[in-house]
């Protein structure tokens, strides 16, 4: 599967809100594995992972930039093909909008955008209280299990993914000041006014708890983009079900 792609040399993974690449869990190694070819990269977006140590920016155009930067020695190679995940979405929507030269496609999953979607479905109400009790929250632990209750229908009481999760955050901890630049980034941030002349596609999850599957269907109608809808998956796309990204994403790829 995904190997009679042209040209999927350059390939970026991005995260959302304080998460890092090692939560893409086996999502990328299958995807090398279907594209033995290409150079996949997870890359850190600032404050998170590798550079929790760095400050988080308060703008998605400063993030993109502080991202853009460090991947710099690949951008000399040719355009880059996008895979991004909630704020991570945002992150690449900005880098398209500024450097639409730079990239080759992008692949949006469960992202959404003030100024096409309310406040109250790009972040669900139902979720407003556990989300600040989760930041302030003094056991990392309880920190890390709120977290994949809101982000994931299909995992959420899984013991050794916890286990993990909670060693990346003793590793490579992610500052309450960090996380909360980060939803001010996230939620200042205006979809474009243009739409990106470059292939676009968007994945969402219908039960996804923390961010509403309308808004990947309002941005779909706004710029008449494609888009396709898991039925059973939460906010983590590839958490939930990776077999089901990794066929959208080769077959996107496929047809480029």
């Amino acid at each position: 599967m995904g190997q009679m792609m042209a040209n999927p040399q350059r390939i970026i993974l991005l995260r959302g809100l304080s998460r890092e690449h090692r939560h893409w869990g086996r999502f990328p190694a299958l995807l090398q594995r279907a594209y033995p070819d290409s150079n996949i990269v997870c890359a850190d977006l600032p404050g998170n992972g590798d550079r929790n140590l760095e400050k988080s920016p308060l703008s998605i155009a400063q993030t993109m930039r502080a991202l853009r930067q460090e991947l710099k020695p690949l951008l000399n190679k040719g355009p880059l093909h996008l895979i991004a995940l909630s704020l991570g979405g945002m992150v690449a929507m900005e880098w398209m909008n500024q450097y639409p030269d730079e990239i080759a496609s992008a692949i949006l999953m469960s992202s959404s955008f003030k100024g096409v979607s309310p406040f109250h479905q790009r972040l669900r109400p139902a979720n407003y209280v556990l989300l600040i009790k989760t930041i302030f929250h003094p056991d990392i632990y309880q920190r890390e299990k709120n977290i994949l209750k809101m982000t994931s229908q299909l995992h959420r009481d899984e013991q050794v993914l916890l286990q993990q999760w909670l060693s990346y955050a003793q590793q490579s901890p992610v500052s309450r000041m960090n996380v909360l630049r980060q939803l001010v980034a996230a939620s200042r941030y205006r979809l474009p006014q243009q739409k990106p002349q470059l292939p676009v596609l968007l994945l969402s999850a219908q039960r996804d708890e923390l961010v509403s599957p309308q808004c990947s269907e309002d941005l779909s109608r706004h710029w008449n983009l494609p888009l396709q809808t898991h039925p059973g998956a939460g906010h983590d796309l590839s958490l939930d079900d990776e077999q089901w990204v990794l066929k959208q994403v080769c077959k996107w790829f496929d047809g480029l």
